[in-house]
């Protein structure tokens, strides 16, 4: 109780992940100060009211891939993210600033922030490996490992003393000429034919 033309001074904390709001008599908001001095003068019911902070959930992916999930959320409320790699492209985590909070395609947690999150992805790497029939001191170029997609050369020079005969993998001619270039999907095993000459 306070005695009439007291003055006293409301004061209200919010939990965590709460902001103040305002004092309220009924449905009218009277202050959003905080503290609030009065005087009172009557009887009155004056309530603290709050709202539950809201968050931005902002998502950028990198080259080779694409994400879901980025909004509004309200405080400390599950949030799922979801990351998904293009053909050519593995999932290498989500990261805040260089952090890497997840390796899962597919990463779950609860808000409690302004948050920015990065889906990162690495390009699949593939081997081109060449081996030699009919001779073995030709010069071969074009050998090694390569991202997924990219587009590969290889050269065939043949020895004096032999004909290139042609690119072949798994058993079937892919090419006739001495160069050959493909777009790589998978490891490539190819074999450099070649025709000993005799004079």
């Amino acid at each position: 109780q306070f005695s009439y033309g007291t003055s006293t001074q409301l004061k209200a904390t919010p939990n965590v992940g709460y902001t103040f709001a305002g004092w309220y008599e009924g449905s009218s908001k009277i202050s959003g100060d905080n503290p609030y001095t009065l005087t009172v003068i009557k009887d009155r019911a004056i309530t603290a009211k709050f709202n539950i902070n809201k968050y931005t959930l902002s998502l950028t992916a990198g080259t080779g891939g694409n994400v879901s999930g980025a909004g509004i959320y309200e405080h400390n409320k599950p949030v799922t993210v979801i990351a998904t790699p293009t053909s050519d492209y593995t999932f290498a985590g989500w990261y805040e600033g260089s952090t890497m909070l997840s390796n899962n395609l597919s990463y779950t947690f609860n808000i409690t922030k302004n948050t920015s999150l990065t889906a990162k992805f690495d390009p699949k790497k593939f081997t081109v490996q060449v081996i030699q029939a009919g001779v073995s001191n030709a010069t071969i170029t074009g050998q090694g490992t390569y991202n997924s997609g990219s587009s590969v050369t290889v050269k065939a020079t043949p020895p004096t003393e032999a004909d290139f005969a042609g690119w072949y993998e798994n058993g079937t001619k892919v090419s006739g000429n001495l160069s050959y270039t493909f777009p790589i999907k998978n490891n490539v095993y190819l074999e450099a034919r070649f025709n000993v000459v005799y004079y």
